[in-house]
């Protein structure tokens, strides 16, 4: 025992000097890196995606009894810093406004009884702001005067500000006459990020403030100036809230995760 302990005693010590020197190496290539510093603007498709907690599955229920979500399109702008080593190594870090939006539609219908049919259809579109601060880990291979790069790394994002409205409908239909009756109506709501109170308002949805995720993409650097790239976006943090329900553990709520694809191009300075 004792020298199995010594054993790993050395290889852990030996790990973290090795962690330590990999870290000096590319501190002291930072130090003299090419550094460009840009303006970035594009185009990002948003969308969030459901994972059912283990009690929703315990009910039968199924994805796609939330609705079905489509991206759409929105704006994203900034700015970056691009540092890259001459080998080939660089770190690449952002300031964004990354607006994503997306749509919701539901629809259901049921037999209440055997002539009787009941139908409900929604369609939810959702608006939302978030200032996104990604870093990444790029590897940039020359190719010419031309580079083209692979990136991987975190995106930190909080919400600023958001909207959505929700059209719905309702219908009975009596199968034996063929009469029907139904309701329609329009909803608007505002979003607030943060912690939701055990009491809102009507009209009113929360989301969380922060956003965590993984950012892998690609980029092609034209002549040291232009730099077009294209990166996907999976978060890890539940966009919906957990509030205080003393019958439920955070692990018995679904969560909905946000995706992002984004288009852009930067010009480097």
């Amino acid at each position: 025992m004792v020298v199995r302990n010594f054993v790993f005693s050395l290889k852990s010590h030996s790990m973290k000097k090795t962690v330590f020197a990999l870290a000096v190496i590319l501190y002291t290539q930072l130090l003299f890196s090419q550094t460009k510093a840009g303006l970035k603007v594009g185009v990002n498709y948003s969308g969030t995606a459901i994972e059912l907690s283990d009690l929703s599955r315990s009910f039968g229920a199924k994805k796609e009894d939330y609705g079905v979500t489509s991206a759409k399109p929105g704006l994203q702008a900034g700015f970056l810093v691009n540092m890259l080593t001459e080998m080939n190594f660089g770190i690449r870090f952002e300031l964004l406004l990354n607006m994503r939006n997306w749509e919701t539609n539901y629809y259901r219908k049921e037999m209440l009884d055997p002539t009787v049919l009941s139908e409900y259809g929604s369609i939810e579109k959702v608006n939302t702001a978030y200032l996104d601060l990604p870093i990444d880990f790029v590897y940039s291979l020359p190719l010419g005067e031309n580079r083209v790069e692979i990136l991987f790394g975190l995106n930190t994002a909080f919400g600023l500000w958001g909207s959505s409205s929700r059209s719905y409908w309702d219908k009975i239909t009596y199968l034996s006459t063929g009469n029907s009756t139904g309701d329609a109506g329009l909803e608007d709501n505002t979003i607030h990020f943060g912690t939701q109170p055990k009491q809102i308002q009507d009209n009113e949805i929360y989301f969380n403030s922060l956003d965590l995720g993984i950012n892998i993409g690609t980029s092609f650097l034209l002549r040291q100036s232009l730099l077009v790239s294209l990166v996907y976006t999976k978060g890890m943090s539940s966009r919906v809230p957990y509030f205080e329900d003393a019958r439920l553990n955070r692990s018995d709520y679904n969560r909905y995760e946000f995706r992002n694809l984004a288009l852009t191009a930067a010009v480097l300075f």
